[in-house]
């Protein structure tokens, strides 16, 4: 293997007006992608995460709501995330993964060996564009074989703790038919979808 340094293009978003560029950072063959692919499929299969609120599919989808009842004031509510790679903690999805590795009860040596080949993926946070370097100083690489899991698993435990919370104790919270990912079911409430985009946000 002849390691390469990560390179920096861009996809165009040829659905969305003007034609924005997506940045995508590719570290194939570059010093941690292997690495980070195998940390990929350990984590999964050594902790069997999956995220709470999830959907793999359509198909995933029109299983989940097929028994739900709803009502003609019903809405479908759903939300994106705008550069959700760029925008997560890499510090603290890090720390989440731990726990989580942790609860596996897979060993200390274990872990900490893996925390120590997590930390030393991530770090690799440089990159080539037109012959010049760059180091990208916050978030997650788009391109890296990690940066879904990480993503997610700090979306998660964002989620549980949104609907863990007294937040949705209160009386316009109640109205919450079903929620999944970044999709809910919500009846027609003055507000409530506004209140929703304040809590995520």
């Amino acid at each position: 293997m002849n390691p390469q340094t990560p390179r920096l293009f861009g996809l165009p978003k040829i659905h969305k007006p003007g034609i924005p560029i997506r940045p995508v950072v590719s570290g194939i063959n570059s010093p941690t992608s292997k690495l980070a692919y195998k940390l990929n499929i350990l984590f999964r299969s050594y902790t069997a995460f999956k995220p709470t609120y999830s959907i793999r599919n359509s198909s995933d989808l029109i299983e989940k709501i097929q028994d739900i009842k709803l009502q003609s004031t019903n809405k479908l509510v759903s939300f994106d995330v705008k550069n959700l790679f760029t925008s997560v903690p890499v510090k603290e999805s890090m720390n989440i993964a731990e726990s989580i590795i942790k609860e596996a009860n897979i060993g200390d040596n274990q872990t900490q060996d893996f925390m120590n080949c997590l930390k030393l993926c991530t770090g690799q946070d440089f990159f080539k564009f037109d012959g010049i370097f760059f180091r990208q100083v916050t978030g997650l690489a788009m391109g890296s074989p990690l940066s879904p899991l990480l993503s997610d698993i700090y979306k998660d435990n964002l989620e549980k703790q949104i609907m863990d919370s007294s937040l949705l104790c209160e009386p316009s919270w109640k109205n919450i038919k079903f929620l999944f990912n970044k999709s809910l079911f919500l009846k027609a409430v003055e507000g409530t979808t506004t209140n929703l985009l304040r809590i995520w946000g």
